[in-house]
Formats: structure tokens, C-alpha cells, sequence
């Protein structure tokens, strides 16, 4: 397996002085091409924080995060694909249209976007939606786009920030299955982070986080 990507010592601080908060400690660890990860632990945990650290979107106040077998991903979503908690489709735009977009801005021909996006949103089970506008969709819906556009890109990682965290149950385990579904399509990493017991039940792999402190499976790392 590669390793896709490392964390060493990594901490985050945000603020100084008697406002500074500390959202992560000294965390370690690696994810490799085939993990199924569940970052396990309650809201203001830290998970959030290590997500965007981990796809590259912000930095670390100490210690190294690097992506062995990618390169550095900031930036390009055609190597770290990330989904947010927050729904994050544009409103104007179609459910395709949403999910071509990222090729779109890369300059991807329109047509060959158009196909990719079209196969994404096939495999997550939206193909009947591809016209709808996000205001059309539930909230189900909209998140298994969200997953279509960064299956469409072909990444590498795959990230997860709280997926379920506004949806129902039935629905939840829609974005779980599409996730899932997405990551071995690809031959991608995929961490979910989430306070959600029907993520934690589901991941063979876990990491627990608490006050900014990670262990794995109960063992610090």
C-alpha cells in the first residue's frame, strides 16, 4: 500500500497569547491507498481541523503533514477530493453542472466533463437528477453530488467533514454507500470524519479523537 498521507507531531493553535485555543495535539499517523477511516468524536473535537490539515487546505502551527505518494495536494482536487458538512453546491448551476464544474476550471473539454459528471452521478445513484437545480434535491440528494463531483475528478484521498451530520438516517447511509462506493471506484483513501455511531459501526478503521488528542482504536498514537 502507498502511503498517501502522514502526519508527524502535527498540532494546531489558533489565536495567541490567553486566546489561544488549542484544537489538535502532537497527532500521528498514516493513510494508506486502501483505508477506510472513521475519525471518530464529538463536535469540537478537533476533527474538522484535522481534515483540513490533512487535505491540505490549511497548515499546521507545528509538526509535518505530507503526501508521500501524491505530492503536495493544496490546491488540486484531482488529488485530495474533500467533502464538506455544509451543503456546497452552487445554486444556479444543475446537479451535473456542479459536478463538472472542478474539470471545467481545469480546463477540461466541456464534453468530456460533461460524461465524467454524468458516470459520477450514475454510480451514486443520481443519474434521474442530473437536470435538477440543488434546491430541487433533499438533503441527501445534494450531499451524494457533492460526492459525485469529487469521484468525477478522480482523486486520490477522499475526505469526509461530518457528511451525515444534516441529514437522516436513511439518507445517511445513502452518503456512507456512496462514499464507499466512490473510494473503491477510484482506488482511493477514504476518511469520514463524524460524531455519527452509523459511521463508526461501519468503518473497519478508526480513529478517535478527544480535546484535540488521536488515538487509534483506543491506542494513542
Amino acid at each position: 500500500m502507498n502511503a498517501l498521507a502522514m502526519i508527524d507531531g502535527v498540532g494546531r493553535t489558533f489565536g495567541t497569547g490567553r486566546q489561544a485555543v488549542v484544537a489538535l495535539h502532537d497527532a500521528t499517523g498514516t493513510i494508506n491507498s486502501e483505508d477506510r477511516i472513521a475519525l471518530v468524536g464529538r463536535s469540537g473535537s478537533g476533527k474538522s481541523t484535522l481534515i483540513w490539515l490533512l487535505a491540505g487546505l490549511d497548515s499546521p502551527t507545528r509538526g509535518t503533514v505530507t503526501w508521500p505518494a501524491l505530492g503536495h495536494p493544496r490546491g488540486d482536487p484531482f488529488l485530495v477530493g474533500t467533502v464538506f458538512q455544509a451543503l456546497s453546491l452552487v445554486p444556479t448551476l444543475t446537479a451535473i453542472e456542479n459536478v463538472a464544474l472542478p474539470l471545467v476550471l481545469h480546463d477540461v473539454r466541456r464534453d468530456e466533463a460533461h460524461d465524467a459528471a454524468m458516470s459520477a452521478l450514475d454510480l451514486v445513484g443520481l443519474a434521474g437528477v442530473a437536470r435538477q437545480l440543488p434546491d430541487e434535491l433533499s438533503g441527501g440528494q445534494s450531499q451524494r453530488v457533492a460526492v459525485a463531483r469529487v469521484l468525477a475528478c478522480h482523486p486520490r484521498l477522499i475526505l469526509a467533514d461530518e457528511p451525515t451530520g444534516r441529514i437522516d438516517h436513511d439518507a445517511a447511509r445513502g452518503v456512507l454507500d456512496a462514499l464507499w462506493a466512490a473510494a473503491d471506484e477510484v482506488s482511493a483513501g477514504l476518511v469520514v470524519a463524524s460524531h455519527d455511531p452509523l459511521v463508526y459501526e461501519r468503518f473497519p478503521q478508526r480513529w478517535r479523537i478527544r480535546d484535540g488528542r488521536v488515538s487509534v482504536d483506543g491506542a494513542p498514537q
